[in-house]
């Protein structure tokens, strides 16, 4: 999206707020000298061509570190390891859609955790009960939708939340259950400051 290729490097840590690397080509889809690879592919090794903008708050970090949290929690459930951090690239098409490119790095809580592949070795046996199953899951997901609520990160139907809470709304959540002595590891929404102000409100 826009006049200029670009990546979004998001960093998802488990225990604080995230942020990005925005990575933009200097040179413009409707360039006239620069040959495709330039226009087109961002090259992060080249810094005579891309510019940096490290940004701590705003849509980009909001919405990406929300698909690098659900990937975490993939992770987690299908490798059993607990990860700290993750950092994965996006970028944007047309309609304003996000899309996942790559993940980058990793850190986990324990360095010598050996990651379990049995489910994926399972689900490439092919066995007839494999298939069934699988199709089994994938009938019962599409006929399930849920959303996540944003303050208990459970999974509810659409009709279960009725209404949106802004990012200062959570905010001044987390600040009202600490107050109150009520601790939750997965509260971390940082300080006011951490965000742009159109942020806050959405």
């Amino acid at each position: 999206k826009g006049k200029k290729a670009f990546i979004c490097r998001c960093v998802w840590s488990c225990d604080k707020p995230p942020y990005c690397f925005i990575i933009t080509n200097k040179k413009s889809y409707d360039d006239k000298i620069a040959n495709d690879k330039q226009r087109c592919v961002v090259n992060i090794d080249d810094s005579a061509n891309t510019s940096i903008i490290h940004t701590l708050s705003g849509s980009q970090c909001e919405e990406t570190g929300k698909y690098m949290k659900n990937l975490a929690r993939f992770l987690q459930t299908t490798t059993k390891i607990q990860f700290i951090q993750l950092v994965g690239d996006f970028t944007k098409d047309d309609a304003v859609d996000w899309y996942f490119l790559s993940l980058n790095g990793f850190r986990q809580k324990s360095p010598d955790a050996i990651p379990s592949l049995k489910l994926f070795l399972e689900a490439d046996a092919g066995t007839p009960e494999n298939r069934v199953a699988f199709e089994e899951k994938k009938e019962k997901d599409s006929s399930e939708r849920t959303t996540i609520c944003r303050l208990c990160q459970l999974a509810y139907p659409p009709t279960q939340l009725p209404h949106k809470l802004t990012m200062k709304m959570l905010i001044q959540a987390e600040k009202q259950l600490r107050h109150l002595g009520v601790s939750l590891n997965w509260l971390h929404f940082g300080e006011y400051d951490s965000y742009d102000t159109s942020a806050l409100y959405q």
